[in-house]
């Protein structure tokens, strides 16, 4: 390390292959190593793309989907007048179902396939759009 900058060796990536069968990863590594049984398989090119897992959010609020970016206030007022209403909405399930749906669509379009309330054992799945809890 010289200073305050470090030198980084060359890290583009090998070029790869990502094999996918009935939704499952059926293999993986250097496109130069792809097992000859896969030759005659379907392929989609990515060019310089990165594939990578899905994404998972540690903290997320449904419930407070409509409100994201909402202006700036101290906490205890920034609750009063953003977040609890924002939650409040929840009570109606149409616009719940509505909510819920765009959320987990939202989560998909950036990659994160899951997230997690801020309650440690509860969970969803953007994929379905349903929590679930370590308890169920």
């Amino acid at each position: 390390m010289t200073g305050h900058h470090r030198v980084v060796p060359d890290t583009r990536c090998t070029p790869g292959a990502l094999v996918v069968a009935d939704g499952r990863v059926e293999w993986v590594g250097p496109r130069r190593d792809l097992p000859a049984r896969y030759a005659g398989a379907d392929r989609v090119d990515h060019g310089d793309s990165l594939i990578t897992p899905g994404f998972v959010d540690t903290h997320v609020h449904l419930a407070q989907v409509d409100a994201i970016a909402s202006p700036g206030h101290q906490l205890l007022p920034w609750l009063e007048h953003s977040m609890y209403p924002a939650e409040m909405r929840f009570a109606d399930l149409d616009y719940a179902r509505r909510a819920g749906w765009f959320f987990c669509d939202t989560l998909l379009s950036v990659g994160t396939t899951t997230g997690v309330r801020s309650r440690p054992s509860t969970s969803t799945s953007a994929r379905t759009g349903r929590w679930t809890s370590a308890a169920s």
